[in-house]
């Protein structure tokens, strides 16, 4: 039996609701996150999760993001794994208690691409 005209729109209707319930189960976290680091001084997490990378801090207290698990090197810095990217992470006021080697943090739901 062929379906209707007004099932087919149902199907396609409900498919859509369905995709824009998964969107938005997504990125509440992310909205949530980036929420607390424009109210005051974020976590590492935070700062992760907003941007969806590992982050890290130098022994020099400067923050930097990469796209893949970055490794320390004997000079005090996280160093990117070559052909990915390491950029500064603008931020100033991330709350963190530890060494430069303990900073590496992962964003929430995160695997290696």
């Amino acid at each position: 039996m062929e379906k209707t005209e007004l099932e087919r729109k149902l199907e396609c209707a409900e498919f859509y609701a369905k995709s824009l319930e998964h969107e938005i189960e997504t990125l509440e976290p992310k909205a949530a996150a980036y929420d607390r680091v424009m109210s005051g001084e974020p976590t590492a997490k935070e700062i992760a999760n907003v941007l969806n990378r590992i982050i890290a801090m130098d022994a020099d207290f400067k923050w930097y993001a990469f796209g893949v698990i970055p490794y320390g090197t004997t000079k005090f810095r996280w160093v990117a794994v070559r052909g990915s990217t390491k950029y500064r992470v603008p931020c100033f006021n991330i709350k963190f208690d530890g060494d430069w080697e303990d900073s590496l943090t992962f964003p929430d739901g995160w695997r290696e691409k």
